[in-house]
C-alpha cells in the first residue's frame, strides 16, 4: 500500500492490490446505505479527498483484521435534512441513493473534520458524480458531473449560431440527435424563443448541458399552447 501525498499535506489513498491479496482476491469494497434507487430519487457518487481521509497505517497480511480495519476511509457522508448517509471506502469513493431531487446539501464528517457542500439542481432520477477535497471544516466540489437529470426553466436568450440557448443557471447546448418537441410535434431549434418554458434532459457538466431531449411547455410555436404537456395525447399533426 501506498501513500501519496502533496505538498500541502492532502492525503490520497491508492490501494495497489494488497486488500486483495489478504481477502483471498475478493477484496470489492461497497459503501453502506441504500441499495436501490426509487423512481424520480437521484443517486450521488464521488471521491472524497483530503485531510478528512484517515491514511490507513501500514500493516502486515499476517494480521486477522487488515481487511476489516482499511475497508474504511474514516469519512461520513450525509445529505442533510434525511435520513441518508454512508461511508466512503479506504480509496475515498462513496455512493449516496434514493437522494431528492433539487437542492442538494452533503455534509462530510471524520475526525477533525465537518464541512459541507452544495450541489444545484440536482433533477429527478439524477446520477451525478463529483470529486470533493475536505480540509478541516472546509469542502470544495473540484468537479461535478449530471447524466439523465431535467432542468425545468424559460429560455432568456438564443444562440443561433451555436445551436444553444441560456436557460436560468444553465447553459444548453444541442446536437444533430438532440430530440426537440412542442406537445406531440417536433420542432427545430429555430422555433424555440425566449421566453419559452423548457424541460431539458441530457448530460450535465457544471452549469452546462448537453440536451438529448428537450420539451416546450408555454410559449412555443404559433399559438400552440393547447398541446403543453400533452405529450401522450392522440391526434394527427397539424
Amino acid at each position: 500500500m501506498h501513500l501519496i501525498r502533496s505538498t500541502a499535506g492532502t492525503v490520497v489513498l491508492a490501494v495497489v492490490g494488497l486488500i486483495a491479496a489478504a481477502c483471498g482476491g475478493n477484496a470489492a469494497l461497497s459503501s453502506v446505505g441504500p441499495s436501490s434507487v426509487s423512481s424520480g430519487r437521484a443517486s450521488i457518487s464521488g471521491i472524497v479527498r483530503g485531510s478528512a481521509v484517515t491514511p490507513t497505517p501500514s500493516r502486515t497480511l499476517s494480521e486477522e483484521t487488515f481487511s476489516t480495519l482499511d475497508s474504511r476511509s474514516g469519512v461520513t457522508i450525509s445529505v442533510v435534512g434525511t435520513g441518508i448517509s454512508t461511508n466512503a471506502d479506504n480509496q475515498g469513493q462513496f455512493t449516496l441513493n434514493d437522494v431528492p431531487s433539487g437542492t442538494v446539501v452533503l455534509n462530510f464528517t471524520a475526525p477533525g473534520s465537518n464541512a459541507t457542500a452544495t450541489l444545484q439542481g440536482v433533477g429527478p432520477g439524477d446520477r451525478v458524480q463529483i470529486t470533493v477535497t475536505v480540509n478541516g471544516n472546509n469542502a470544495h466540489v473540484d468537479s461535478e458531473h449530471h447524466n439523465n437529470g431535467e432542468i425545468s426553466a424559460r429560455i432568456t436568450s438564443v444562440d443561433s449560431g451555436n445551436q444553444s440557448f441560456q436557460a436560468g443557471s444553465w447553459t444548453i447546448k444541442t446536437n444533430g440527435s438532440t430530440v426537440i418537441r412542442h406537445g406531440s410535434k417536433t420542432v427545430q431549434f429555430s422555433d424555440l424563443k425566449v421566453g419559452d418554458h423548457v424541460e431539458v434532459r441530457g448530460t450535465r457538466d457544471g452549469s452546462t448541458v448537453t440536451a438529448t431531449e428537450i420539451k416546450v411547455e408555454q410559449g412555443g410555436r404559433g399559438g400552440d399552447d393547447a398541446d403543453d404537456d400533452d405529450d401522450d395525447h392522440e391526434g394527427e399533426d397539424d
